[in-house]
Protein backbone atom coordinates (compact mmCIF):
# COMPACT_ATOMS: atom_id res chain seq x y z
CA UNK A 1 0.00 0.00 0.00
CA UNK A 2 1.31 3.52 -0.61
CA UNK A 3 1.07 6.08 1.24
CA UNK A 4 -0.38 9.00 0.61
CA UNK A 5 -3.14 6.95 -1.83
CA UNK A 6 -6.79 7.58 -0.21
CA UNK A 7 -5.45 10.98 0.77
CA UNK A 8 -5.51 11.82 -3.24
CA UNK A 9 -8.82 10.67 -3.65
CA UNK A 10 -10.09 14.07 -1.88
CA UNK A 11 -11.13 16.20 -5.34
CA UNK A 12 -10.22 19.70 -5.25
CA UNK A 13 -12.87 22.76 -5.98
CA UNK A 14 -11.94 26.47 -6.62
CA UNK A 15 -13.94 28.89 -3.81
CA UNK A 16 -14.71 31.96 -5.87
CA UNK A 17 -18.02 32.27 -3.33
CA UNK A 18 -16.16 35.23 -1.00
CA UNK A 19 -16.82 38.85 -2.44
CA UNK A 20 -14.01 40.73 -4.42
CA UNK A 21 -13.79 43.85 -2.12
CA UNK A 22 -11.48 45.02 0.29
CA UNK A 23 -14.38 44.67 3.13
CA UNK A 24 -13.84 40.69 2.32
CA UNK A 25 -10.34 41.07 1.23
CA UNK A 26 -10.53 37.67 -1.16
CA UNK A 27 -8.10 35.51 -2.34
CA UNK A 28 -9.18 32.56 -4.98
CA UNK A 29 -8.27 29.64 -2.13
CA UNK A 30 -8.16 25.97 -3.76
CA UNK A 31 -9.82 23.58 -1.44
CA UNK A 32 -9.84 19.54 -0.51
CA UNK A 33 -13.07 18.03 -0.47
CA UNK A 34 -13.25 14.70 2.03
CA UNK A 35 -13.20 13.81 5.32
CA UNK A 36 -9.96 14.60 7.06
CA UNK A 37 -9.38 14.78 11.07
CA UNK A 38 -6.85 13.90 13.35
CA UNK A 39 -5.52 14.46 17.08
CA UNK A 40 -1.76 15.09 18.08
CA UNK A 41 -0.75 12.77 21.02
CA UNK A 42 2.47 13.17 23.59
CA UNK A 43 3.06 9.69 24.90
CA UNK A 44 5.17 9.59 27.68
CA UNK A 45 5.47 6.78 30.97
CA UNK A 46 3.17 8.76 32.83
CA UNK A 47 0.76 9.18 30.11
CA UNK A 48 1.29 5.51 27.23
CA UNK A 49 -1.59 5.96 25.91
CA UNK A 50 -4.09 8.47 23.79
CA UNK A 51 -7.72 7.47 22.40
CA UNK A 52 -8.95 8.83 19.49
CA UNK A 53 -13.16 8.55 18.67
CA UNK A 54 -14.68 9.72 15.48
CA UNK A 55 -17.74 8.75 13.70
CA UNK A 56 -17.88 7.18 10.38
CA UNK A 57 -21.37 7.62 7.99
CA UNK A 58 -22.01 6.23 4.96
CA UNK A 59 -18.32 5.92 3.58
CA UNK A 60 -16.51 3.60 0.82
CA UNK A 61 -13.48 4.10 2.04
CA UNK A 62 -11.83 4.80 5.38
CA UNK A 63 -7.98 5.49 6.28
CA UNK A 64 -6.16 5.40 9.42
CA UNK A 65 -2.69 6.47 9.83
CA UNK A 66 -0.97 7.14 13.00
CA UNK A 67 2.54 8.44 13.01
CA UNK A 68 5.05 9.34 15.69
CA UNK A 69 7.94 11.01 15.66
CA UNK A 70 10.73 9.19 17.45
CA UNK A 71 9.76 5.61 18.17
CA UNK A 72 6.98 3.27 16.87
CA UNK A 73 4.16 2.56 19.32
CA UNK A 74 1.08 0.56 19.69
CA UNK A 75 -2.03 0.56 17.38
CA UNK A 76 -5.25 -0.46 17.94
CA UNK A 77 -8.51 -0.18 16.31
CA UNK A 78 -12.24 -0.88 17.15
CA UNK A 79 -15.42 -0.90 15.13
CA UNK A 80 -18.68 0.11 16.04
CA UNK A 81 -19.14 -3.12 17.21
CA UNK A 82 -16.59 -3.19 19.39
CA UNK A 83 -14.24 -5.78 17.53
CA UNK A 84 -10.92 -5.54 16.55
CA UNK A 85 -9.17 -4.57 13.26
CA UNK A 86 -6.10 -7.44 12.97
CA UNK A 87 -3.36 -5.88 13.90
CA UNK A 88 -1.57 -7.77 11.17
CA UNK A 89 -3.30 -5.78 8.21
CA UNK A 90 -1.65 -2.48 9.45
CA UNK A 91 1.24 -1.55 7.62
CA UNK A 92 4.20 -0.31 9.01
CA UNK A 93 6.68 2.19 7.62
CA UNK A 94 9.03 5.31 7.97
CA UNK A 95 9.40 8.09 5.89
CA UNK A 96 12.59 9.94 6.21
CA UNK A 97 13.20 14.08 6.47
CA UNK A 98 14.37 13.83 3.32
CA UNK A 99 11.65 12.16 1.56
CA UNK A 100 8.61 14.77 2.85
CA UNK A 101 7.09 16.62 0.33
CA UNK A 102 8.45 20.59 0.49
CA UNK A 103 4.60 21.49 1.53
CA UNK A 104 3.91 18.43 3.58
CA UNK A 105 1.34 15.87 3.39
CA UNK A 106 -0.57 14.40 6.16
CA UNK A 107 0.56 10.66 4.92
CA UNK A 108 3.91 11.32 4.65
CA UNK A 109 4.61 13.06 7.72
CA UNK A 110 8.30 12.02 9.01
CA UNK A 111 8.88 9.67 11.54
CA UNK A 112 7.21 6.25 12.00
CA UNK A 113 3.70 5.19 10.74
CA UNK A 114 1.23 2.22 11.04
CA UNK A 115 -1.68 2.19 8.12
CA UNK A 116 -4.65 0.49 7.15
CA UNK A 117 -7.37 1.46 4.31
CA UNK A 118 -10.65 -0.34 5.36
CA UNK A 119 -12.89 -0.61 2.73
CA UNK A 120 -16.73 0.12 3.06
CA UNK A 121 -16.06 0.78 6.79
CA UNK A 122 -19.01 0.47 9.12
CA UNK A 123 -21.33 3.18 9.88
CA UNK A 124 -21.26 4.63 13.28
CA UNK A 125 -17.99 5.20 16.01
CA UNK A 126 -14.86 4.12 15.72
CA UNK A 127 -12.26 4.10 18.61
CA UNK A 128 -8.28 4.44 17.81
CA UNK A 129 -5.68 3.87 20.64
CA UNK A 130 -1.89 4.58 20.14
CA UNK A 131 0.11 3.13 23.08
CA UNK A 132 3.92 3.56 24.21
CA UNK A 133 5.53 0.45 23.64
CA UNK A 134 7.35 -0.55 26.97
CA UNK A 135 10.97 0.85 26.92
CA UNK A 136 10.07 3.01 24.54
CA UNK A 137 11.16 6.38 24.91
CA UNK A 138 8.52 8.93 24.58
CA UNK A 139 7.24 10.17 21.43
CA UNK A 140 4.90 13.09 19.81
CA UNK A 141 2.37 12.45 16.87
CA UNK A 142 -0.77 12.21 15.35
CA UNK A 143 -3.59 10.11 14.65
CA UNK A 144 -5.15 10.81 11.32
CA UNK A 145 -8.62 9.57 9.44
CA UNK A 146 -9.30 9.73 6.21
CA UNK A 147 -12.18 9.23 5.12
CA UNK A 148 -14.33 9.40 1.63
CA UNK A 149 -17.77 8.95 0.33
CA UNK A 150 -20.74 9.58 1.58
CA UNK A 151 -20.96 13.39 3.06
CA UNK A 152 -17.37 15.10 2.44
CA UNK A 153 -16.64 18.39 3.47
CA UNK A 154 -13.51 20.65 3.53
CA UNK A 155 -13.43 24.36 5.12
CA UNK A 156 -11.35 27.29 4.00
CA UNK A 157 -10.76 31.10 4.58
CA UNK A 158 -11.22 33.82 2.35
CA UNK A 159 -7.53 34.81 3.39
CA UNK A 160 -4.80 32.91 5.65
CA UNK A 161 -4.45 35.67 7.61
CA UNK A 162 -6.88 38.57 9.03
CA UNK A 163 -6.01 41.44 11.17
CA UNK A 164 -8.16 42.25 14.64
CA UNK A 165 -10.62 45.00 13.06
CA UNK A 166 -11.15 42.00 10.46
CA UNK A 167 -13.90 40.05 9.74
CA UNK A 168 -12.85 36.48 8.87
CA UNK A 169 -14.60 34.56 6.57
CA UNK A 170 -14.87 30.69 6.98
CA UNK A 171 -16.81 28.34 3.98
CA UNK A 172 -17.34 24.84 4.56
CA UNK A 173 -18.44 23.09 0.85
CA UNK A 174 -20.42 20.17 1.72
CA UNK A 175 -20.66 17.65 -1.14
CA UNK A 176 -22.19 13.86 -1.25
CA UNK A 177 -21.22 11.49 -3.60
CA UNK A 178 -19.47 14.69 -5.27
CA UNK A 179 -22.87 16.77 -5.76
CA UNK A 180 -23.23 19.86 -3.39
CA UNK A 181 -25.36 18.67 -0.65
CA UNK A 182 -28.57 21.00 0.49
CA UNK A 183 -29.58 21.55 4.44
CA UNK A 184 -26.37 20.29 5.80
CA UNK A 185 -26.63 21.50 9.61
CA UNK A 186 -23.06 23.28 9.88
CA UNK A 187 -21.02 24.71 12.65
CA UNK A 188 -17.26 26.07 13.20
CA UNK A 189 -15.23 25.84 16.45
CA UNK A 190 -12.45 28.27 16.69
CA UNK A 191 -9.93 27.57 19.30
CA UNK A 192 -6.32 29.38 20.34
CA UNK A 193 -5.34 25.64 20.81
CA UNK A 194 -6.42 22.30 21.70
CA UNK A 195 -7.35 22.98 25.15
CA UNK A 196 -8.99 26.01 24.86
CA UNK A 197 -11.40 26.37 27.65
CA UNK A 198 -13.92 28.98 25.62
CA UNK A 199 -13.79 28.26 22.01
CA UNK A 200 -15.83 29.99 19.81
CA UNK A 201 -18.60 27.92 18.20
CA UNK A 202 -20.44 30.07 15.20
CA UNK A 203 -23.12 28.60 12.58
CA UNK A 204 -21.92 28.53 8.96
CA UNK A 205 -24.62 28.67 6.90
CA UNK A 206 -25.83 28.35 2.76
CA UNK A 207 -28.75 31.58 2.66
CA UNK A 208 -27.10 33.51 -0.17
CA UNK A 209 -26.56 36.57 2.77
CA UNK A 210 -23.28 38.04 2.83
CA UNK A 211 -20.95 36.49 3.13
CA UNK A 212 -22.62 33.67 1.62
CA UNK A 213 -22.49 34.02 -2.07
CA UNK A 214 -25.14 31.97 -3.57
CA UNK A 215 -27.72 30.05 -1.48
CA UNK A 216 -28.13 26.39 -2.36
CA UNK A 217 -24.72 25.81 -3.72
CA UNK A 218 -23.69 23.41 -0.75
CA UNK A 219 -21.02 26.85 0.63
CA UNK A 220 -21.93 26.96 3.82
CA UNK A 221 -20.57 30.31 5.42
CA UNK A 222 -20.10 32.84 8.04
CA UNK A 223 -18.35 36.05 8.74
CA UNK A 224 -16.81 36.44 12.21
CA UNK A 225 -15.87 39.90 13.90
CA UNK A 226 -13.79 40.80 16.87
CA UNK A 227 -11.11 38.49 16.85
CA UNK A 228 -8.64 38.89 19.15
CA UNK A 229 -4.99 37.96 17.56
CA UNK A 230 -3.63 34.88 17.96
CA UNK A 231 -3.33 31.66 15.76
CA UNK A 232 -6.56 29.97 15.50
CA UNK A 233 -7.76 26.48 14.88
CA UNK A 234 -10.22 25.30 13.02
CA UNK A 235 -12.75 22.44 13.67
CA UNK A 236 -16.19 22.21 11.24
CA UNK A 237 -18.53 19.84 11.67
CA UNK A 238 -21.25 18.58 9.11
CA UNK A 239 -24.41 16.85 9.50
CA UNK A 240 -26.83 15.37 7.29
CA UNK A 241 -29.51 12.87 7.90
CA UNK A 242 -27.82 10.81 10.20
CA UNK A 243 -24.25 11.35 8.79
CA UNK A 244 -21.25 13.88 10.02
CA UNK A 245 -18.53 15.06 8.19
CA UNK A 246 -15.51 16.51 9.81
CA UNK A 247 -12.56 19.21 8.45
CA UNK A 248 -10.19 21.15 9.76
CA UNK A 249 -8.20 24.53 8.92
CA UNK A 250 -6.21 26.94 10.64
CA UNK A 251 -5.74 30.91 10.61
CA UNK A 252 -4.07 33.95 11.91
CA UNK A 253 -5.14 36.87 13.28
CA UNK A 254 -2.66 39.82 13.68
CA UNK A 255 -2.56 42.87 15.56
CA UNK A 256 -4.16 46.26 13.60
CA UNK A 257 -1.54 46.46 10.39
CA UNK A 258 -2.77 48.62 7.40
CA UNK A 259 -5.30 48.42 4.63
CA UNK A 260 -5.23 49.68 1.21
CA UNK A 261 -8.00 53.02 1.13
CA UNK A 262 -9.15 52.53 -2.15
CA UNK A 263 -7.99 56.10 -3.66
CA UNK A 264 -5.39 56.17 -6.13
CA UNK A 265 -3.82 58.71 -8.39
CA UNK A 266 -1.53 58.83 -11.29
CA UNK A 267 0.55 61.13 -13.53
CA UNK A 268 3.86 60.49 -15.56
CA UNK A 269 7.21 61.54 -14.72
CA UNK A 270 9.37 63.36 -16.91
CA UNK A 271 13.10 63.16 -15.71
CA UNK A 272 15.02 64.55 -18.01
CA UNK A 273 12.57 67.28 -19.19
CA UNK A 274 12.29 66.30 -22.30
CA UNK A 275 8.64 66.16 -22.69
CA UNK A 276 8.06 62.80 -22.56
CA UNK A 277 7.40 60.18 -19.56
CA UNK A 278 9.97 57.93 -17.91
CA UNK A 279 7.61 56.55 -15.70
CA UNK A 280 3.54 56.41 -15.17
CA UNK A 281 3.44 56.62 -11.47
CA UNK A 282 0.64 55.48 -9.49
CA UNK A 283 0.06 56.39 -5.86
CA UNK A 284 -2.13 53.42 -4.16
CA UNK A 285 -3.48 55.24 -0.83
CA UNK A 286 -3.52 53.08 2.46
CA UNK A 287 -4.34 53.54 5.67
CA UNK A 288 -1.60 52.29 8.29
CA UNK A 289 -2.40 51.36 12.06
CA UNK A 290 1.01 49.84 12.92
CA UNK A 291 4.12 52.02 11.87
CA UNK A 292 6.50 49.65 10.10
CA UNK A 293 8.20 48.11 6.61
CA UNK A 294 5.29 47.58 4.36
CA UNK A 295 5.09 46.10 0.48
CA UNK A 296 2.46 47.35 -2.04
CA UNK A 297 2.53 45.01 -5.49
CA UNK A 298 0.23 45.63 -8.58
CA UNK A 299 -0.06 45.40 -12.23
CA UNK A 300 -1.28 47.58 -14.89
CA UNK A 301 -3.47 45.65 -17.59
CA UNK A 302 -4.43 46.92 -21.60
CA UNK A 303 -8.08 45.73 -21.91
CA UNK A 304 -7.07 45.75 -25.69
CA UNK A 305 -4.53 43.16 -25.77
CA UNK A 306 -4.93 41.87 -21.65
CA UNK A 307 -0.88 42.20 -21.51
CA UNK A 308 -0.20 42.22 -18.03
CA UNK A 309 2.72 44.93 -16.32
CA UNK A 310 3.56 43.80 -12.16
CA UNK A 311 5.47 46.59 -10.19
CA UNK A 312 6.63 46.52 -6.65
CA UNK A 313 7.60 48.94 -4.02
CA UNK A 314 8.44 48.43 -0.82
CA UNK A 315 8.96 51.35 2.15
CA UNK A 316 8.96 52.01 5.78
CA UNK A 317 5.26 53.74 6.91
CA UNK A 318 4.51 55.67 10.06
CA UNK A 319 0.67 55.36 11.07
CA UNK A 320 -1.77 57.14 9.37
CA UNK A 321 -3.74 58.04 5.58
CA UNK A 322 -0.82 57.90 2.99
CA UNK A 323 0.09 56.76 -0.31
CA UNK A 324 2.82 54.49 -1.69
CA UNK A 325 3.89 55.32 -5.23
CA UNK A 326 4.12 52.26 -7.54
CA UNK A 327 6.59 53.17 -10.94
CA UNK A 328 5.93 51.77 -14.05
CA UNK A 329 9.12 52.33 -16.81
CA UNK A 330 7.75 53.73 -20.21
CA UNK A 331 9.85 51.55 -22.07
CA UNK A 332 8.45 48.35 -20.75
CA UNK A 333 4.63 49.81 -21.16
CA UNK A 334 5.50 49.95 -24.86
CA UNK A 335 7.17 47.12 -25.10
CA UNK A 336 4.79 45.17 -22.97
CA UNK A 337 1.62 46.47 -23.06
CA UNK A 338 1.62 48.16 -26.46
CA UNK A 339 -1.70 50.35 -26.76
CA UNK A 340 -2.32 53.77 -25.55
CA UNK A 341 -4.13 53.65 -22.26
CA UNK A 342 -6.31 54.01 -20.05
CA UNK A 343 -5.11 50.89 -18.49
CA UNK A 344 -6.55 48.87 -15.84
CA UNK A 345 -4.73 48.92 -12.54
CA UNK A 346 -5.59 45.13 -10.83
CA UNK A 347 -4.36 42.48 -8.42
CA UNK A 348 -3.40 45.86 -5.80
CA UNK A 349 -1.91 43.87 -2.68
CA UNK A 350 -0.80 44.97 0.82
CA UNK A 351 1.87 42.93 2.87
CA UNK A 352 3.51 43.54 6.20
CA UNK A 353 6.94 42.99 5.92
CA UNK A 354 8.40 40.63 8.87
CA UNK A 355 11.15 41.56 10.79
CA UNK A 356 12.81 38.34 11.05
CA UNK A 357 10.92 37.20 13.96
CA UNK A 358 7.72 37.37 12.02
CA UNK A 359 6.89 36.75 8.81
CA UNK A 360 5.39 38.04 6.07
CA UNK A 361 1.57 38.94 6.03
CA UNK A 362 -0.51 39.63 3.25
CA UNK A 363 -2.97 42.41 5.15
CA UNK A 364 -5.26 43.77 2.53
CA UNK A 365 -5.97 43.06 -1.43
CA UNK A 366 -8.00 44.80 -4.52
CA UNK A 367 -8.62 43.00 -7.62
CA UNK A 368 -9.56 46.77 -9.15
CA UNK A 369 -8.82 49.44 -8.26
CA UNK A 370 -9.92 51.68 -11.49
CA UNK A 371 -7.70 52.95 -14.15
CA UNK A 372 -5.23 55.00 -15.36
CA UNK A 373 -5.59 58.43 -17.20
CA UNK A 374 -5.64 57.92 -21.18
CA UNK A 375 -2.10 58.32 -21.30
CA UNK A 376 -0.96 57.75 -25.28
CA UNK A 377 1.99 55.68 -26.21
CA UNK A 378 3.73 59.14 -28.23
CA UNK A 379 3.58 60.41 -24.49
CA UNK A 380 6.36 57.93 -23.35
CA UNK A 381 9.78 57.99 -23.41
CA UNK A 382 11.45 56.06 -26.33
CA UNK A 383 14.06 55.35 -28.58
CA UNK A 384 15.03 57.95 -31.40
CA UNK A 385 13.82 55.33 -33.50
CA UNK A 386 11.26 52.79 -33.57
CA UNK A 387 11.27 49.87 -35.74
CA UNK A 388 7.33 48.58 -35.42
CA UNK A 389 5.50 45.00 -35.33
CA UNK A 390 3.86 43.74 -38.44
CA UNK A 391 4.41 43.64 -42.16
CA UNK A 392 2.67 42.94 -45.29
CA UNK A 393 4.67 40.62 -47.89
CA UNK A 394 3.76 39.51 -51.54
CA UNK A 395 5.04 37.03 -53.98
CA UNK A 396 6.13 38.16 -57.33
CA UNK A 397 6.51 36.24 -60.83
CA UNK A 398 8.76 38.34 -62.89
CA UNK A 399 8.84 35.56 -65.88
CA UNK A 400 5.39 34.30 -65.72
CA UNK A 401 6.67 30.27 -65.06
CA UNK A 402 4.36 29.86 -62.21
CA UNK A 403 7.19 30.33 -60.13
CA UNK A 404 8.26 33.03 -57.31
CA UNK A 405 11.50 34.89 -58.41
CA UNK A 406 11.20 37.34 -55.65
CA UNK A 407 9.41 38.06 -52.19
CA UNK A 408 8.92 41.92 -51.18
CA UNK A 409 8.12 42.75 -47.54
CA UNK A 410 6.71 45.97 -46.21
CA UNK A 411 7.16 47.49 -42.47
CA UNK A 412 6.99 50.59 -40.76
CA UNK A 413 9.48 52.76 -38.99
CA UNK A 414 9.00 55.51 -36.78
CA UNK A 415 11.87 58.33 -36.26
CA UNK A 416 12.29 61.36 -34.33
CA UNK A 417 15.34 62.54 -36.37
CA UNK A 418 15.22 62.94 -40.07
CA UNK A 419 18.39 61.75 -42.05
CA UNK A 420 20.14 59.31 -44.22
CA UNK A 421 19.22 56.06 -43.09
CA UNK A 422 19.91 52.45 -44.60
CA UNK A 423 18.29 49.19 -43.38
CA UNK A 424 18.99 45.11 -43.67
CA UNK A 425 16.92 41.96 -42.79
CA UNK A 426 16.32 38.68 -42.67
CA UNK A 427 14.30 36.02 -44.27
CA UNK A 428 14.25 32.81 -41.89
CA UNK A 429 12.38 30.02 -41.55
CA UNK A 430 10.47 29.51 -38.14
CA UNK A 431 13.19 27.55 -36.69
CA UNK A 432 15.47 30.25 -37.41
CA UNK A 433 17.37 28.47 -40.84
CA UNK A 434 18.47 31.33 -42.86
CA UNK A 435 16.83 31.76 -46.47
CA UNK A 436 17.82 34.99 -48.14
CA UNK A 437 19.00 38.83 -46.69
CA UNK A 438 18.01 42.04 -48.30
CA UNK A 439 18.79 45.79 -47.53
CA UNK A 440 18.05 49.07 -48.39
CA UNK A 441 18.87 53.02 -48.09
CA UNK A 442 17.19 55.91 -48.43
CA UNK A 443 16.11 59.93 -46.23
CA UNK A 444 13.70 59.71 -43.92
CA UNK A 445 11.37 62.33 -42.54
CA UNK A 446 10.84 62.57 -39.08
CA UNK A 447 7.63 60.40 -37.94
CA UNK A 448 6.44 57.13 -39.25
CA UNK A 449 7.84 55.46 -42.88
CA UNK A 450 7.06 52.41 -44.84
CA UNK A 451 10.19 50.77 -45.58
CA UNK A 452 10.63 47.43 -47.59
CA UNK A 453 12.66 44.13 -48.88
CA UNK A 454 12.93 42.48 -52.13
CA UNK A 455 14.43 39.51 -51.33
CA UNK A 456 15.56 36.81 -54.13
CA UNK A 457 13.44 33.78 -53.43
CA UNK A 458 15.70 31.63 -54.86
CA UNK A 459 17.39 29.87 -51.63
CA UNK A 460 14.04 30.15 -50.72
CA UNK A 461 13.34 27.27 -53.09
CA UNK A 462 16.54 25.85 -53.08
CA UNK A 463 16.04 25.39 -48.85
CA UNK A 464 12.35 22.97 -49.95
CA UNK A 465 11.48 24.82 -46.03
CA UNK A 466 8.11 25.30 -46.25
CA UNK A 467 6.61 28.66 -45.19
CA UNK A 468 5.37 30.34 -43.17
CA UNK A 469 8.68 32.65 -42.97
CA UNK A 470 9.45 35.30 -40.60
CA UNK A 471 11.31 39.06 -41.17
CA UNK A 472 14.26 38.51 -38.70
CA UNK A 473 17.01 40.69 -37.34
CA UNK A 474 15.46 44.26 -39.15
CA UNK A 475 18.26 46.70 -37.82
CA UNK A 476 17.79 50.63 -39.20
CA UNK A 477 21.05 52.68 -38.88
CA UNK A 478 21.08 56.40 -39.38
CA UNK A 479 21.75 59.85 -37.41
CA UNK A 480 23.76 59.20 -34.16
CA UNK A 481 21.68 57.99 -31.39
CA UNK A 482 19.55 56.61 -34.72
CA UNK A 483 19.99 53.01 -34.72
CA UNK A 484 16.93 50.30 -34.05
CA UNK A 485 16.77 46.52 -34.00
CA UNK A 486 13.68 44.16 -33.93
CA UNK A 487 14.54 40.47 -33.30
CA UNK A 488 11.15 39.64 -35.51
CA UNK A 489 8.82 42.08 -37.25
CA UNK A 490 6.47 39.57 -38.66
CA UNK A 491 5.40 36.06 -40.51
CA UNK A 492 4.43 35.69 -43.89
CA UNK A 493 1.60 33.14 -45.37
CA UNK A 494 2.37 29.51 -45.47
CA UNK A 495 4.02 28.94 -48.84
CA UNK A 496 5.47 26.02 -49.92
CA UNK A 497 9.00 25.89 -51.24
CA UNK A 498 7.78 24.61 -54.37
CA UNK A 499 6.57 27.49 -55.00
CA UNK A 500 9.58 29.47 -55.46
CA UNK A 501 12.50 29.37 -58.40
CA UNK A 502 15.09 27.25 -56.85
CA UNK A 503 13.01 24.77 -55.76
CA UNK A 504 13.80 20.92 -55.63
CA UNK A 505 12.48 19.53 -58.62
CA UNK A 506 12.61 16.14 -57.41
CA UNK A 507 10.73 12.59 -57.56
CA UNK A 508 11.70 13.02 -53.33
CA UNK A 509 10.24 16.39 -52.98
CA UNK A 510 7.19 15.22 -54.53
CA UNK A 511 6.63 12.38 -52.62
CA UNK A 512 7.01 14.43 -49.27
CA UNK A 513 4.54 17.11 -50.76
CA UNK A 514 2.15 14.33 -51.39
CA UNK A 515 2.66 13.05 -47.56
CA UNK A 516 1.56 16.34 -46.32
CA UNK A 517 -1.62 16.77 -48.16
CA UNK A 518 -4.74 15.62 -46.74
CA UNK A 519 -6.72 12.84 -48.37
CA UNK A 520 -10.63 12.51 -47.35
CA UNK A 521 -13.68 11.28 -48.07
CA UNK A 522 -15.56 8.13 -47.99
CA UNK A 523 -14.11 4.79 -46.07
CA UNK A 524 -12.15 6.39 -43.78
CA UNK A 525 -8.34 6.21 -43.37
CA UNK A 526 -7.59 2.85 -44.27
CA UNK A 527 -9.33 3.76 -48.32
CA UNK A 528 -7.61 7.29 -47.89
CA UNK A 529 -4.09 5.69 -46.46
CA UNK A 530 -4.49 3.17 -49.90
CA UNK A 531 -5.49 6.04 -52.61
CA UNK A 532 -1.64 8.00 -51.10
CA UNK A 533 -0.02 4.84 -50.64
CA UNK A 534 -0.90 3.45 -54.45
CA UNK A 535 0.15 7.43 -55.28
CA UNK A 536 3.52 6.57 -53.70
CA UNK A 537 4.37 3.45 -55.84
CA UNK A 538 3.45 5.33 -58.79
CA UNK A 539 5.94 7.73 -58.31
CA UNK A 540 8.70 5.18 -57.01
CA UNK A 541 7.84 3.62 -60.54
CA UNK A 542 8.30 6.35 -62.22
CA UNK A 543 11.82 7.60 -60.22
CA UNK A 544 13.11 4.28 -60.90
CA UNK A 545 12.41 4.79 -64.52
CA UNK A 546 14.01 8.07 -64.83
CA UNK A 547 17.27 6.80 -63.07
CA UNK A 548 17.51 3.59 -65.35
CA UNK A 549 17.71 5.81 -68.07
CA UNK A 550 14.02 5.39 -69.45
CA UNK A 551 12.59 8.94 -69.61
CA UNK A 552 9.87 8.57 -71.86
CA UNK A 553 8.27 5.52 -69.56
CA UNK A 554 8.94 8.21 -66.38
CA UNK A 555 7.52 10.83 -68.78
CA UNK A 556 4.20 8.48 -69.52
CA UNK A 557 3.90 7.43 -65.87
CA UNK A 558 4.13 10.84 -64.38
CA UNK A 559 1.08 11.89 -66.71
CA UNK A 560 -1.05 9.25 -65.31
CA UNK A 561 -0.15 10.15 -62.12
CA UNK A 562 -1.35 13.90 -62.83
CA UNK A 563 -4.77 12.67 -64.86
CA UNK A 564 -5.60 10.43 -61.78
CA UNK A 565 -4.44 13.11 -59.15
CA UNK A 566 -6.62 15.33 -60.85
CA UNK A 567 -9.81 13.27 -60.43
CA UNK A 568 -9.51 13.03 -56.86
CA UNK A 569 -10.39 16.74 -56.50
CA UNK A 570 -12.67 17.64 -55.23
CA UNK A 571 -13.89 15.01 -53.69
CA UNK A 572 -11.02 13.69 -51.87
CA UNK A 573 -8.15 16.39 -52.24
CA UNK A 574 -9.29 20.30 -52.05
CA UNK A 575 -8.43 22.41 -55.37
CA UNK A 576 -5.18 23.78 -53.23
CA UNK A 577 -3.51 20.92 -52.71
CA UNK A 578 -4.16 19.59 -56.12
CA UNK A 579 -2.99 22.26 -57.51
CA UNK A 580 0.31 22.58 -55.65
CA UNK A 581 0.76 18.58 -56.46
CA UNK A 582 -0.43 18.85 -60.09
CA UNK A 583 2.40 22.16 -60.91
CA UNK A 584 5.28 20.37 -59.15
CA UNK A 585 4.56 17.18 -60.71
CA UNK A 586 4.56 18.93 -64.67
CA UNK A 587 7.59 21.48 -63.33
CA UNK A 588 9.00 17.72 -63.18
CA UNK A 589 7.88 16.25 -66.48
CA UNK A 590 9.59 19.56 -68.13
CA UNK A 591 12.64 18.77 -65.97
CA UNK A 592 12.99 15.45 -67.53
CA UNK A 593 12.07 16.41 -70.99
CA UNK A 594 14.49 19.00 -70.85
CA UNK A 595 17.65 17.99 -68.93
Amino acid sequence: MTPGVSFRRAFPIVLAAFLSTTTWGQDVRQIFIGQQTYQIFDLTPGTPSQVFSFRVGQSTSLMVDVSSRTAAVDVEILTPSGSRVDPNSLERFGVAAADVPPLGAALLEEGFHAQVEIPSPSAGIWTVRASLRPGSSPTAGSIGVFITGGLSVGIVTSRPSYQANDIAVLALAAFRDKVPATGVIASARLATSATDPSPRVVSLVDDGQTPDAQPGDGIYSAGIAGLAPGHYLVTATAQLAGEEAIAATNFDVTIPLAKLSGSKTDRGLDTNGDGLFEWIAVDVGVSVDTEGSYEVLGSLRSSVTAKELPAATRDTLKAGLQSIRLRFPADVIRSVLGTNGPWEIFNVRLVHIGNGLSRDVSTDRSEDLGSTAPYSLSQLQRPVTLILESMTERAIDTNSNGLFDLVQTTFRVDTLRAGSYTWTGTLRSLEGAPLSVASGEGVLAAGTTTLGFTFDAKPIGASGIDGPYGLFDVAVYGPPGGAALRPEVGRTQPYKASQFEGSQVTFDRLIELLSTIIIGGRGGVPVTSGIRNSFVQKLEAARNQASNGRVQAALGILGAFVNEFRALTPARVSQGDSDVIVEFANRLRTRLANP
